[in-house]
């Protein structure tokens, strides 16, 4: 990233893949670099063991959601994140986030995986 971080959310799929499309309710494998803005920093990355999280469940920042619905697996996307979209005012200290910075990530979708909720399954009381 060089200059002024753009002022909104910015998403682009950088190579499409083949497979299953990612969506809510979904177990979705990725490989990621997260960087922030401002100083170019990595401050995470899954390189070489892969991160596991279920589409809509709150586990990721709230911007992975939006950025990988619809997406196909064996895609690589940029993202571009602002703080509402990211963690926000309070940042994430943990990583050295300060609130306000805008975080870059670029993700690797490695695998979309349809789930009991996702396949349209429901959970019954015996």
């Amino acid at each position: 990233p060089w200059g002024e971080p753009p002022a909104g959310f910015a998403v682009k799929v950088l190579a499409r893949g083949s497979g299953r499309a990612a969506r809510a309710g979904q177990l979705v494998v990725v490989q990621y670099t997260a960087a922030v803005w401002n100083d170019r920093r990595v401050f995470e990355t899954t390189w070489p063991r892969p991160k596991a999280f279920t589409m809509g469940d709150g586990s990721v920042v709230k911007a992975w959601d939006a950025a990988l619905a619809g997406v196909p697996a064996g895609s690589r996307v940029l993202m571009i994140v602002p703080p509402p979209h990211g963690y926000g005012a309070a940042g994430h200290p943990t990583h050295g986030i300060r609130g306000g910075d805008t975080l870059v990530y670029v993700v690797d979708l490695i695998a979309a995986y349809l789930t009991g909720r996702a396949c349209g399954f429901r959970r019954l009381r015996l």
